[in-house]
């Protein structure tokens, strides 16, 4: 599965503020941020486009809704990053998974994709660029 066949890009906003945005959500748990939140496309609505004022759509981080439904496992091939069995995770939830899993070289989260499942556990692997 791609980006665009597991989420609706629902949310719009400057590239800048979903920065902030994401930074917001992971350190209101206490964590430093080291995510750099890439799983956005242009806004096709923008057609004022300027680089200090790029839009972009993406999904609706803020929702408090669950992204997968039931018990969930994230991962990370190239870091080596195996996380815990989170129950309906939300983008919250997400965000800090990615934020633990990215190192100093790939930090920019691309892609998630479910991998598989089993035994009634969805895996899903997080892809990073640096």
């Amino acid at each position: 599965m791609k980006n665009k066949d597991l989420f609706d890009y629902t949310l719009s906003l400057e590239y800048d503020d979903m920065q902030k945005l994401v930074k917001k959500i992971i350190e209101s748990t206490g964590n430093e941020k080291k995510l750099v939140f890439s799983i956005f496309t242009d806004d096709p609505d923008n057609d004022k486009w300027s680089p200090d004022k790029w839009r972009v759509k993406l999904p609706n981080i803020k929702s408090k809704e669950p992204v997968f439904k039931g018990k969930t496992v994230f991962g990370a091939k190239y870091e080596g990053y195996r996380g815990q069995v989170i129950e309906n995770p939300t983008w919250k939830e997400i965000l800090v998974e990615a934020n633990r899993a990215a190192d100093g070289d790939h930090i920019f989260l691309e892609s998630i994709q479910v991998s598989k499942v089993k035994d009634g556990i969805t895996y899903v692997e997080m892809w990073f660029g640096s």
